[in-house]
């Protein structure tokens, strides 16, 4: 027991307990707490600066493995600029490679204009019947893109929301609340119903790369049975889609969808017909119209492309139809069904290759086919006014209008078949 003692912590000899100096080694008490706490506070310093140090060590060597993995990748054959077509040019300019999240090369750009037509098909009829009512049933439309005319577009393209849902008739040119109007074969109104809003806002985006000007909704009728305008009733304004209620023979469908890259943009084609349902029950296949489609790349819209131009062209109907429906009607007798006898009438074909071999003509037509246009394979000899000799030629399509041709050659010499021409078929001769 060392009771009334106490060690000296500078030398750790015993000493009295109130002992001011240690009579050992002579230091002061005082300076040695000071020494003590300079020395607890020296080490606190050390800690934080090698932590720090720690800490600056670690991200240079994170650094250092992130810049170096690209070049290891591509050292050992797995260059994701590649994977990405991403040009030299683009690279040195800093774009970056993840911007972009649907890249032109990944657009099915065909599945991109089926849902583009698919969306715009209640515009497209009410284009045509507006002609229709115009007289205007023969020339070619080149639709102009205004303000106006897209957010008709995007609101014919929109679901009813239940928000107004109401009879309605015309009072100078616009839609006013009538409950008491009749609507139906006997009557003067409409009944419409309006469209959420989010989906005009969508639909414009989506279609045509802007955003819905609600300024330029239109507040008058322009189609006689079906129509998107606005109304105000008093301080709330809708966007409502107005039906006659008319069962019309009326048929709309798309056949043939050709999509063609032309630089950074597309153009897509897609012909229709449009008028009396009975045609098109006769021949299922039947066109008598075609729209043009310019389309641009653009990665907001959910398409991965949107409309820059639209234009509807007449195709012939004598050159579409091979007669009346009696016409084509056959006899009990007879081996030609309607549908062949269809398929062969004269055509204007866009020819890019002929062959004495059957299999290479094939391979012609399905690569064709492979691009979106209509590869298809014709012997010459079986028709009057292409060579007698016996060729298998390849078509990138085959138009009923000399015009409509046109427009397809442009589209696969661009493709790269710089060679191709267009040849009235002339008359099937088998």
């Amino acid at each position: 027991m060392n009771d009334g003692l106490k060690r000296c912590p500078n030398c750790n000899n015993w000493i009295p307990q109130n002992a001011q100096y240690c009579p050992f080694c002579g230091s002061s008490f005082d300076e040695i707490e000071e020494k003590r706490i300079v020395k607890f506070d020296t080490h606190k310093i050390m800690l934080f600066v090698a932590g720090v140090i720690t800490t600056i060590v670690l991200l240079l060597l994170f650094r250092w493995v992130s810049v170096r993995t690209p070049d290891q990748d591509a050292s050992s054959g797995s260059d994701t600029s590649a994977v990405l077509n991403i040009g030299e040019e683009e690279s040195n300019t800093g774009v970056s490679t993840t911007s972009n999240p649907v890249p032109i090369t990944a657009i099915e750009p065909v599945a991109a204009l089926r849902e583009i037509n698919s969306a715009m098909s209640d515009y497209i009829y009410v284009t045509l019947l507006t002609q229709a009512d115009n007289g205007n049933t023969e020339s070619s439309v080149d639709i102009e893109l205004t303000d106006a005319e897209k957010i008709r577009a995007a609101v014919l393209a929109s679901e009813p929301d239940g928000r107004l849902d109401s009879d309605f008739r015309l009072e100078d040119g616009r839609i006013v609340r009538d409950a008491h109007v009749e609507t139906g074969p006997n009557g003067n109104g409409y009944h419409g119903l309006s469209v959420s809003e989010n989906d005009v806002e969508q639909n414009c985006r989506n279609l045509f790369g802007t955003n819905a000007n609600w300024e330029h909704l239109q507040t008058e009728v322009k189609c006689p049975l079906y129509d998107a305008v606005k109304y105000t009733d008093s301080s709330v304004t809708y966007a409502v889609i107005v039906d006659t209620e008319v069962d019309t023979e009326l048929a709309q469908e798309s056949h043939n969808y050709i999509a063609v890259k032309n630089g950074d943009s597309y153009i897509g084609e897609v012909e229709i017909f449009w008028g009396y349902w009975g045609m098109l029950k006769c021949d299922p296949e039947l066109s008598n119209y075609k729209i043009t489609y310019g389309l641009r790349i653009d990665d907001s819209s959910k398409y991965g492309m949107v409309i820059s131009s639209i234009r509807i062209s007449k195709i012939d109907a004598a050159d579409t139809q091979t007669g009346n429906v009696d016409s084509m009607e056959t006899d009990s007798d007879s081996t030609e069904s309607p549908t062949s006898e269809v398929q062969n009438r004269p055509f204007y074909g866009i020819w890019c290759f002929a062959s004495k071999d059957q299999q290479e003509a094939q391979q012609i037509a399905e690569d064709l086919r492979n691009i979106g246009f209509d590869g298809q394979v014709y012997i010459s000899s079986e028709w009057s006014n292409l060579n007698p000799e016996k060729w298998y030629c390849s078509s990138a399509g085959t138009c009923y209008t000399k015009s409509e041709a046109e427009t397809v050659l442009d589209a696969i010499q661009a493709a790269g078949y710089s060679d191709a021409y267009i040849k009235y078929s002339g008359n099937y001769i088998g």
